[in-house]
């Protein structure tokens, strides 16, 4: 089997046809005009998502307990609430890091500060868990309750996927194609471990009785007039096509049942076995670093984050850090895996990117709790981002969205932008060499985020 899979080799002719959650009677609409001549850097993109909304606070953006005080609450309207929280994995929840201040409940992604841009300070300008999924995914603001515009994974699958096997696979995650080609829209699996029955080799015949079936059908293929015939040619190739993917079994790169030696050290370094959700982020990784996908994204499956009583205090980051934890996996995993180009490893050719769709308020509820708040925040790592830095903030007083200078990423009040989730994907789209705005977002270039 080659390294990487294409998605010539895989859909030629009619090979798609056991993979119909894909629609393949749109699989071969043409490239839209504006994409087709484009130089696009050879990138790949993982986006993980923990529903409900982070407290940022336990996290990305906490405030130092010594200052934001219960007694300073009245100032700062900032109320940490670190001495209710439960289950910190240090003292105090609280860590000076290189990167400043963050949140310890950011477990194993704090081993790989050398490698992300934390964004902070993102607005959200809603409280409504719908429309601020709906941003996040679409890099729109809504028109509705239902997706109205084609979304991000889409877009980029339709202008990095072209020769992918499956260029996108939307995992638990909503997505939704309106105007890219057909290959662009995902295969929807629920699971990361459902991508393997959905591959896996499926025929009542031996491997001789296979291969006696392709003899036969070889020799009627030369005959004249099926030489002639270019639908009888094109039949032919899908044939070959599809017999040697059975030949292949390539759904086995993605059989957690596997001993296979590679698998098993995969598995181990996701501890799969202990927590069975890391099956996803494992499925993601591996998609990518087979050349099966070029974008994959997925809502983790980890109970919400949307917990407005005082049960926050022990699960808003015990949750949160199991989502960290499956970013930093990720990101090891792909830094580890050498890219078949001999140049770099995966890690420098994928974007990765942990979301939720806003945050919590810094204030606790009547029930002891924390609501929706309009503030966000995103971990990046890899491709073209810039390692190692915090861009953004939010304010001092309520946390709210601070403006920001787009070349240096520093808090400018006077002359700065405020972050909005569209921000960060017309970034992105910057970054992989798409000129203009075809998707019609409307963000603004953050500099300050690309290496």
């Amino acid at each position: 089997m080659s390294d990487r899979w294409t998605r010539r080799d895989f859909l030629a002719g009619g090979a798609a046809a056991g993979l119909s959650a894909l629609g393949a009677a749109s699989l071969y609409s043409p490239r839209v005009d504006a994409a087709e001549q484009l130089e696009l850097a050879d990138r790949s993109v993982i986006i993980l998502e923990m529903t409900g909304g982070w407290d940022l606070l336990l996290s990305l953006d906490p405030r130092d307990p010594s200052v934001f005080t219960q007694d300073a609450v009245g100032q700062t309207l900032i109320d940490p609430q670190y001495g209710r929280v439960q289950n910190a994995p240090t003292p105090g929840v609280v860590l000076d890091t290189g990167l400043g201040l963050l949140g310890s409940f950011m477990g194993e992604a704090l081993q790989h500060l050398d490698k992300v841009s934390i964004v902070r300070g993102i607005s959200m300008e809603t409280l409504a868990h719908a429309t601020a999924r709906q941003r996040m995914v679409t890099g729109r603001v809504p028109d509705g309750v239902e997706l109205s515009h084609t979304t991000i994974d889409v877009w980029l699958s339709s202008w990095l996927g072209q020769d992918a096997v499956i260029p996108n696979i939307a995992i638990s995650r909503p997505s939704k194609n309106l105007t890219q080609p057909g290959y662009a829209t995902p295969l929807r699996l629920t699971s990361g471990a459902q991508l393997y029955s959905t591959m896996a080799r499926s025929s009542p015949l031996s491997a001789a009785q296979e291969s006696a079936i392709q003899g036969f059908l070889r020799e009627q293929q030369a005959c004249p007039s099926a030489m002639a015939s270019s639908v009888k040619r094109q039949a032919d190739t899908s044939r070959e096509t599809i017999a040697g993917l059975m030949a292949q079994d390539l759904g086995e790169q993605f059989n957690l049942s596997s001993q296979e030696p590679g698998l098993v050290a995969l598995k181990e370094h996701y501890n799969v076995a202990q927590e069975p959700f890391m099956a996803t982020p494992l499925i993601a990784a591996q998609a990518v670093k087979t050349g099966l996908s070029r974008v994959v994204g997925a809502r983790l499956s980890l109970p919400t984050l949307d917990d407005h009583g005082a049960t926050w205090a022990a699960n808003n980051g015990t949750t949160q850090m199991q989502g960290f934890n499956a970013f930093a996996r990720v990101v090891a995993d792909l830094e580890s895996s050498a890219h078949p180009s001999g140049e770099g490893s995966w890690l420098d050719r994928t974007t990765v990117i942990l979301t939720s769709e806003f945050s919590r308020t810094p204030l606790v509820n009547a029930d002891d709790g924390r609501d929706h708040w309009l503030m966000n925040a995103m971990l990046l790592a890899g491709g073209d981002i810039k390692a190692g830095q915090v861009i953004g903030a939010s304010s001092d007083v309520g946390m709210f969205p601070l403006p920001v200078d787009l070349q240096t990423g520093a808090v400018d009040i006077l002359n700065g932008e405020i972050l909005v989730p569209e921000d960060i994907w017309h970034t992105l789209f910057y970054s992989i060499g798409i000129a203009g705005d075809p998707a019609n977002l409307k963000g603004k270039t953050l500099h300050a985020l690309l290496a």
